[in-house]
C-alpha cells in the first residue's frame, strides 16, 4: 500500500469512528442532560471552546457534539462516572475491562489522528493501531445500535446526516416530514451540486438503497447511492427553490412508511442564468 492509499484509509476509518462517537454523546445528551453539555460533569473550558467554534462556523457545526475536538469526544467517553454510567453498554464489546482499558486504546487512536490532521506523516505501526482499534469500536457501537432497532416495532433503516459540497449539512431527527432549508447557496445553469448522506450504519448497506430525485423537472432526474451529483441545467430554474428528495428503500417487502422507510428534502435557491 502506497503512503497516500494508507492515509486515505486511515482518514477515512477515523472519520468514520468520529461519527459514531459523536452521535454516541449526542443520543446520551438527548437522552439524559437535556441536550446540552453544559449538563456533563465535565470541564467548563471543552463547554466554552465548543460553543465558541459554533459561534463562528454554525453551518459546520449543527450539532454541540459536531464542535467538539476528537481529544474532548475521549474526555467525555473515558469520565469515569459517564462511561460507567452512559457509555459502558455501548463500548463494552471494544472496551470490556472499563474506562482505562478505552483511555488508552482511543488515545492511541489519537497519536495517529494528530499528525494526520496536520498532514504529517504517520508510521505504518499507526496506521494498523487505527484500522484495528477503530474497527473494534465501530462494531461495538453497530451492535449496540443494531440491538436498539431490533427492540422497535419498525426496524428499518434511515438516514443520520446530510450534507453538500458547498458547506451545509443537517442533522436528520426524523423519518418524515424533513425539509432543510440551503436557499443560502445560490445555483445558477453551468454550476455543480454534490450531496452526500450518512445512514444509519448499523444496517448492513446491501440491505437498504438510497434514491435521489429532483422533483420540480420533468422527467424528474433519479439516482442511486449515497452520493448524489447534479449539474444545473435552465429547467432547473426556479423561483421556489430547487428541491432535492431523498429516499432510503430496505430491500425487504414491508416499509416503514408503505413505500420507503425515510425520506427528507433539501431546497436551494435556483437562479436565472446571468
Amino acid at each position: 500500500m502506497s503512503t497516500d492509499e494508507m492515509r486515505n484509509l486511515v482518514r477515512h476509518r477515523l472519520e468514520t469512528l468520529e461519527r459514531w462517537l459523536r452521535r454516541l454523546i449526542d443520543d446520551t445528551l438527548n437522552a439524559h442532560y437535556d441536550g446540552s453539555l453544559a449538563k456533563l460533569p465535565i470541564k467548563n473550558e471543552i463547554v466554552k471552546a465548543a460553543v465558541e467554534r459554533r459561534l463562528k462556523e454554525p453551518d459546520r457545526y449543527p450539532r454541540e457534539v459536531d464542535a467538539l475536538l476528537f481529544s474532548d469526544l475521549v474526555t467525555i467517553l473515558c469520565h469515569p462516572q459517564l462511561f460507567a454510567s452512559r457509555f459502558q453498554d455501548a463500548l463494552k464489546g471494544a472496551f470490556p475491562d472499563g474506562t482505562a482499558e478505552a483511555r488508552t486504546f482511543l488515545d492511541r487512536i489519537a497519536e495517529a489522528r494528530n499528525p494526520l490532521s496536520h498532514a504529517n506523516d504517520i508510521t505504518s505501526h499507526q496506521a494498523l493501531r487505527v484500522a484495528c482499534y477503530s474497527g473494534d469500536v465501530i462494531d461495538s457501537l453497530k451492535a449496540h445500535y443494531a440491538s436498539i432497532n431490533m427492540a422497535q416495532t419498525y426496524n428499518a433503516p434511515s438516514f443520520i446526516r446530510v450534507w453538500d459540497d458547498r458547506g451545509n449539512s443537517a442533522q436528520i431527527e426524523k423519518t418524515e416530514g424533513c425539509h432543510f432549508d440551503f436557499k443560502g447557496t445560490q445555483l445558477r445553469p453551468g454550476d455543480s451540486l454534490q450531496l452526500e448522506v450518512q445512514p444509519d450504519e448499523s444496517f448492513p448497506a446491501d440491505s437498504y438503497k438510497v434514491e435521489w430525485t429532483v422533483s420540480n423537472v420533468n422527467p424528474p432526474v433519479v439516482c442511486l447511492g449515497k452520493s448524489f451529483f447534479v449539474t444545473i441545467e435552465n429547467r432547473h430554474v426556479s423561483q421556489t427553490g430547487l428541491a432535492i428528495m431523498a429516499k432510503i428503500i430496505s430491500t425487504r417487502d414491508w416499509h416503514r412508511h408503505g413505500e420507503h422507510d425515510a425520506i427528507f428534502w433539501v431546497w436551494y435557491s435556483a437562479l436565472p442564468p446571468v
